[in-house]
């Protein structure tokens, strides 16, 4: 786990033209612990990692590997979901009025609606 995660904050380090030692500077660690956490080493404590997350404006569960990229034929971007998210909507789908309840103009309304009751 230590490795995928390792991987997926040097690919948004690279990503963003940082250095190690840049990195290490905006989350309060050094260079080599910024290296070691690449490598699969060593992992971040929770506040560096939280940290890097925001340096690289990338969500944690994208990090962890929670998330699923998903792709639509009809455009060319893709939009990363946690898996959770992923599946509530699925489960949401399969209730027809309420899926086109929520995928009409009127969105705003329904959660305004359900933000009141809460």
């Amino acid at each position: 786990m230590n490795s995928m995660i390792g991987e997926r904050l040097k690919q948004e380090r690279l990503k963003a033209g940082l250095t190690q030692k840049v990195v290490g500077l905006e989350v309060g660690v050094t260079a080599s612990q910024i290296s070691q956490i690449e490598k699969g080493k060593k992992s971040p404590s929770l506040d560096v990692f939280l940290k890097m997350a925001d340096l690289f404006n990338v969500s944690p569960e994208y990090i962890l590997g929670r998330d699923r990229g998903v792709a639509s034929d009809d455009t060319d971007y893709i939009v990363r979901i946690p898996s959770k998210d992923l599946e509530i909507l699925s489960t949401i789908r399969e209730y027809e009025n309420l899926y086109m309840l929520l995928s009409s103009d009127r969105m705003e309304d329904v959660i305004a609606s359900w933000s009141r009751r809460l």
